[in-house]
């Protein structure tokens, strides 16, 4: 098989093996894909608001705080001329990175960016623009499946509040836990020896930080960014 070939194959395995977003990234970082130059990736889908909402990460990322599909920012540069796009930049923690953004699409209409951390002077792929085309749409097809987008204002509250994932307290966390085997407020206060009052305050702050309105939503949210593997179930 010629390298595309392979290329798109190994993506195929990749996509149906993982069980959430963030294995996904952890998956891509250490494939054959990127050759052991990445040091993270990350997935961000675009909501109704045409803003980037992070679905799940692994490693290191690039900084993104309220960015939208026309920002001059390499998630939007990617969103908008619909192929990969590269850049030299920073990670989150300063160091110097070389930062690869493929779109991913649903038909002509960018539905979501896959994003990697490289060390500089790396090449990411060398994989031909029809082999990278054929697999923003794949990949497009499996986040699409995920439930994940929506017309909520997640990327107007990363804008207008200090509130994010990593933001979550460790209760707050439990709770989200709690959320997502079904229970109850009132049984998650009989649980945690809270009242109902401050159970349904935490999970409006829960809701709050993973930009959702609901308990499905945060329960989705929550898993394909690990945020529940935080405490043990």
């Amino acid at each position: 098989m010629n390298k595309d070939v392979l290329f798109i194959d190994e993506l195929s395995g990749l996509l149906s093996s993982a069980t959430s977003a963030t294995d996904l990234c952890r998956k891509l970082v250490h494939s054959k894909l990127t050759e052991g130059s990445t040091t993270g990736a990350s997935l961000y889908s675009i909501d109704h608001q045409a803003h980037f909402n992070l679905v799940g990460s692994y490693g290191k990322g690039m900084p993104v705080s309220g960015i939208s599909v026309w920002d001059d920012h390499p998630l939007g540069n990617a969103a908008r001329q619909g192929s990969l796009y590269v850049a030299s930049t920073g990670a989150v923690d300063g160091s110097p990175a070389e930062v690869y953004c493929l779109p991913l699409m649903k038909a002509s209409e960018p539905i979501g960016v896959l994003s990697f951390t490289a060390m500089p002077g790396s090449k990411l792929t060398t994989a031909s623009d029809e082999a990278l085309s054929a697999s923003s749409k794949v990949a497009g097809i499996w986040l699409e499946s995920l439930g994940l987008r929506s017309s909520s204002s997640v990327g107007l509250l990363s804008k207008q509040t200090s509130d994010s994932p990593e933001s979550l307290t460790e209760r707050q966390v439990t709770v989200l836990r709690l959320m997502t085997e079904g229970k109850t407020n009132a049984q998650i206060a009989q649980e945690l020896i809270l009242s109902e009052s401050t159970i349904r305050q935490e999970t409006v702050k829960v809701y709050r930080a993973l930009g959702v309105h609901s308990r499905v939503e945060a329960g989705k949210r929550a898993r394909h960014l690990g945020i529940i593997d935080r405490v043990a179930i």
